[in-house]
């Protein structure tokens, strides 16, 4: 799913499984593709905005993206709270840029050879990477490798504009939202922009 037709294909045959998904789309229209380049910067992007809110999280990562070319890649390994210091990053990120940059090096993480493998093993390869767990290594999946089925059921959008657009009951969280999710295959992925384009244009503008 690498542009914006086959983006539109998925979200028509995921409505035919789903009619509440043309909801989003009649209400909100069509949500634009988010899609990023593949390496390690997407990676470092995906860490440094980790439980941010949207303006903090891009000034901070663009703020690390910008500094990291200049940066001694020992210094990073070695003393990563002294080499980071000043960009905004928690200690917990710049321990994970720190092993990050440490597995990059030693080769035991390929990023080039993640879009080769199943998604299993493509997540569980990214996760060996301090700090990163399924919400960002399928945020990678769906957004650098435009896989066309990946969900991230832990996204806190996710449940909440699902709960709105289908009427919940009772809220959903990662392992109920997950289940649910599985109906929605092989486009999980076009759920997800959906979902997230729905909770920016309705459920978040009622709680202002």
């Amino acid at each position: 799913m690498d542009h914006q037709g086959q983006f539109l294909s998925e979200v028509d045959k995921l409505s035919q499984l789903e009619p509440r998904f043309h909801v989003v789309v009649q209400e909100c229209g069509m949500p634009e593709l988010r899609l990023r380049p593949k390496g390690p910067e997407a990676i470092i992007r995906i860490i440094c905005e980790q439980q941010l809110s949207k303006s903090s999280a891009h000034a901070i990562s663009s703020r690390v993206l910008q500094a990291w070319p200049h940066l001694e890649r020992d210094e990073i390994i070695n003393d990563p709270l002294q080499c980071l210091a000043g960009l905004g990053l928690s200690r917990a990120k710049m321990l994970s840029l720190s092993d990050l940059m440490r597995k990059l090096t030693n080769g035991s993480l390929d990023i080039e050879g993640l879009g080769a493998q199943t998604v299993e093993d493509a997540m569980a390869h990214l996760m060996q990477v301090r700090g990163i767990g399924p919400w960002s290594a399928q945020l990678y999946l769906m957004f650098s490798l435009n896989h066309p089925d990946i969900f991230a059921p832990g996204d806190l959008a996710l449940q909440r504009g699902h709960d709105q657009l289908f009427g919940a009951s009772v809220p959903s969280d990662e392992k109920s939202l997950g289940h649910l999710a599985e109906q929605w295959r092989p486009h999980r992925s076009a759920a997800a922009h959906l979902l997230w384009h729905y909770y920016s244009n309705v459920v978040r503008p009622t709680k202002l």
